[in-house]
């Protein structure tokens, strides 16, 4: 059996006559080339070579062209699903709010969401109505109402309202119906927040504010002053959380119900007072049906409500909202402030920050250092301890300077350690060992020093020595 060079066949004597054998892309193909002549062998094996890549570059030309045809298939597939119905703007909410992959939240704020995606929808129809499936909301579209809210509303509504319209996309976007092909909101960017913290108020404010209030409005604000209760815990106050006889009220807050933080918090006579005015017969249900049906009336949860009570701080004569180069910055006293007093009247009373803190259903300490204002009263107090340090009359001490600067006198504003061994005759003249220190510290140079060290010790010696025999 002899074999060619490799790459151009190779001949096999087999029984007589020659094979041809080549191989092609790691397969290896034979066939007899029906001759025991060689040189009528080597012929036929160019032949059969010549014929397999032909037939080889016609299939990979009919490959070709079966690609080509089935890439035009799927593009007319495409084409065609494009053109059915995909889901529409209308349904988007409940197809988010049935979908199995959205993270689980309280109901309070899924109605929430609920209300910020009904604003967009509705702010989206009268601008884009041409646009009525989800995959059509576009990047521009995306930014048109971001503006508009940027342009009505704070950096926080506006980065809430860009996770939620956010989320929903990438939900939708696990969904077949949407067929979705990107979020038009990724795009947008975070604005960055002014932290505006809710003030404290004044007994003097507070008295105003007393005076103006009356009938639920009145229970409402002793609850959030004399509990710390934010403003949908206070109005969802419920008589069945209050127990007269113990003098508690318990509940669990909640924006720390999904901790299980549960707060028990002592009724204030104050707030007893107030409670005590409904009949006895009347205390079952919420403290406050009517606040309660106002807190959740409107577009937006609470919104009705906290303009109510804007209301009542403004008739009080109290400014609500700060500002910030001539406009209008952030609310700076609402409902929330009433918080902030609690923590601070209480903080500023000797009350413990962990008490506070357990009062109000902080998850730690620090949240409640957060809402405690220190009070001009309790700063006053703490600079009571402080000594007299500058009415005191001036002392001053004759020392010799060094040679090229004339004698002058040093002034002793602070009463200190050594300051009785300043003589008191008039001229404050150094007498003695405190003479001779002087002298040598004027020289400043390290024999001096060391001199001074010496003396220091001597002295303590001797005073040690005083004592002992004292």
């Amino acid at each position: 059996m002899k074999h060619r060079k490799h790459g151009t066949g190779t001949l096999i004597l087999r029984g007589g006559k020659w094979f041809a054998r080549w191989v092609y892309i790691g397969k290896q193909y034979e066939k007899t080339t029906g001759t025991a002549n060689r040189k009528e062998a080597e012929k036929r094996l160019k032949e059969l070579l010549a014929d397999f890549q032909r037939e080889q570059k016609d299939e990979r030309a009919t490959l070709r062209r079966q690609i080509a045809r089935l890439g035009s298939v799927e593009e007319q597939i495409r084409q065609a699903e494009d053109a059915k119905p995909a889901l529409a703007i209308v349904d988007a909410w409940e197809a988010y709010e049935g979908s199995m992959k959205r993270k689980p939240v309280s109901a309070v704020t899924f109605t929430r969401y609920r209300q910020r995606f009904e604003i967009w929808e509705e702010w989206h129809r009268r601008h884009f109505p041409e646009a009525t499936e989800v995959r059509s909301v576009t990047a521009e579209h995306a930014e048109a109402f971001m503006r508009n809210i940027a342009a009505s509303k704070s950096a926080k509504t506006f980065n809430d309202y860009r996770s939620l319209l956010s989320q929903i996309w990438r939900i939708l976007a696990k969904d077949e119906r949407a067929r979705l092909a990107g979020d038009p909101w990724a795009a947008i960017e975070r604005r960055e927040q002014d932290t505006h913290s809710r003030r404290e108020l004044t007994v003097d404010e507070l008295g105003r504010v007393a005076a103006l209030v009356s009938g639920e409005m009145r229970v409402l604000f002793a609850v959030g002053l004399y509990t710390g209760l934010r403003l949908g815990d206070a109005v969802s106050l419920d008589w069945g959380a209050v127990d007269l006889v113990r003098g508690f009220i318990d509940g669990t807050p909640h924006k720390t119900k999904k901790h299980g933080t549960r707060v028990h918090i002592p009724i204030a006579d104050a707030l007893r007072a107030v409670l005590e005015e409904t009949p006895p017969s009347k205390r079952h249900g919420p403290l406050v049906p009517g606040l309660l049906a106002e807190y959740h009336s409107g577009a937006t949860e609470g919104a009705t409500l906290c303009k109510h009570i804007q209301k009542v701080f403004r008739s009080a004569g109290i400014e609500v909202a700060g500002e910030k180069n001539g406009a209008r910055a952030g609310i700076l006293v609402g409902f929330h402030s009433l918080r902030h007093t609690f923590v601070s009247l209480c903080a500023n009373s000797g009350v413990p920050l962990a008490v506070v803190q357990s009062i109000v259903g902080h998850t730690n300490v620090s949240m409640t250092r957060h809402y405690f204002h220190v009070s001009d009263t309790a700063l006053q107090g703490a600079t009571v301890a402080l000594p007299d340090v500058v009415t005191v009359e001036a002392e001053t001490v004759e020392i010799e300077d060094a040679p090229k600067q004339a004698a002058g006198t040093r002034t002793r504003a602070l009463p200190g350690p050594g300051a009785a061994d300043v003589p008191a005759n008039g001229t404050d003249a150094p007498t003695g060992d405190l003479a001779a220190i002087a002298e040598i510290l004027a020289r400043m140079d390290a024999a001096g020093l060391a001199e001074v060290a010496r003396m220091v010790a001597a002295a303590q010696a001797g005073a040690g020595k005083r004592e002992g025999a004292a």
